[in-house]
């Protein structure tokens, strides 16, 4: 028979977890509490998987570059920001890349080099963003089994699992404290908590609690326009792409970033995007160039088209006279895609670096 340390409720021996408190029985035990975790984690794992591979779509390799990879999908369904993954054989998920153009025709930017992925390889593709959270994970436990901890690493670590120690607040005065579109006064506890937030040293991390409709994403949104007025870079992120949008509608659009794929479909949030602003920036050179693939492969649909009618009546010669102008307009439909995906490479990168405020 054991209790539970923290509540005292009596447990089941081989309990991993108080069912009154949920406190963590082994914490103290890093070998049995990564242990847990690593079971936990891939039970997760796999039926997310099991979920994730219900929807995938036909794709056909169109081009790859040395860190981008574009694929003609069966039917539109993968956007800006998507994290997107193929089926492999027993039925694995192997994440790709973060789509940089969306639509029926994607291109990736690939976490690394596409080995084995050819042109005209067909993949079964699915969305895999929360595979790429677990496998983020369980590689973080393989690196603190394989003590292969960097010191930024052990600092997170310590940060997150250690034992916290209180530290006295020193706020720093808020000189504004009106919303940040200057439409209403802050209240008294909005305040306190953004001075809170601004007097913070390296490595101290503030816990703010509260329920529905109090003004927390108020506080977050002004706290991130006020460390940015005062010099600094934020990075705002959740387990959920609204509660990012709603922070970051309320910030100035001229300095926030929003990264990944906006859930809501106002345009205001738009706005934000990575993509949106790569692709305003720009402009008519990346429209023209996306419209001068659209009519090569148009081109080269017309051409396969009359070959294989050719065969089919036995035209022969004639069809493999079609081979050297199909060569031609491939090559150059290849050159096209490798200048489009590098121009938005290259933009949406400058972007991320410039940004002041980034949401994902």
């Amino acid at each position: 028979m054991n209790f539970c340390p923290r509540c005292g409720k009596w447990i089941r021996v081989g309990t991993a977890i108080c069912p009154k408190c949920g406190y963590v029985l082994f914490l103290n035990d890093m070998g049995m509490f990564l242990g847990f975790m690593k079971r936990l984690l891939l039970n997760e794992r796999m039926e997310a998987k099991r979920r994730t591979i219900k929807e995938v779509v036909p794709g056909e390799i169109i081009d790859v570059g040395k860190d981008t990879i574009t694929i003609s999908c069966h039917f539109p369904k993968f956007e800006e920001g998507d994290v997107v993954g193929y089926v492999k054989r027993q039925r694995e998920v192997e994440p790709l890349g973060t789509v940089i153009a969306g639509g029926k025709i994607i291109t990736l930017k690939t976490y690394r080099p596409p080995i084995g992925l050819t042109e005209s390889h067909r993949l079964n593709l699915c969305e895999a963003e929360v595979l790429v959270g677990y496998d983020l994970q369980l590689e973080l436990i393989r690196k603190i089994r394989e003590r292969e901890l960097s010191e930024y690493d052990n600092r997170v670590i310590k940060l997150l699992f250690g034992n916290v120690d209180h530290f006295r607040l020193n706020k720093k005065t808020l000189t504004n404290k009106r919303s940040i579109n200057g439409k209403f006064q802050l209240d008294d506890s909005q305040i306190d908590v953004i001075e809170s937030i601004l007097g913070l040293e390296d490595g101290e991390v503030l816990l703010v609690i509260g329920p529905p409709g109090t003004g927390k994403t108020e506080v977050i949104a002004k706290a991130a326009f006020e460390i940015f007025r005062n010099g600094g870079r934020v990075l705002i992120t959740s387990h959920t792409n609204r509660a990012v949008d709603n922070a970051i509608e309320k910030l100035p659009v001229e300095y926030t970033l929003r990264v990944g794929r906006p859930e809501k479909l106002l345009r205001i949030v738009r706005l934000y995007s990575l993509s949106y602003k790569a692709r305003t920036a720009l402009g008519d050179k990346l429209r023209n160039l996306e419209k001068r693939i659209e009519n090569l492969r148009r081109w080269l649909k017309e051409l396969y088209a009359q070959r294989d009618e050719w065969y089919k009546i036995g035209l022969k010669n004639k069809a493999l006279r079609l081979k050297s102008k199909i060569d031609k307009l491939r090559d150059e439909l290849k050159i096209c895609f490798e200048e489009r995906n590098n121009m938005l490479k290259e933009e949406s990168t400058k972007l991320v670096k410039e940004a002041k405020i980034i949401g994902t």
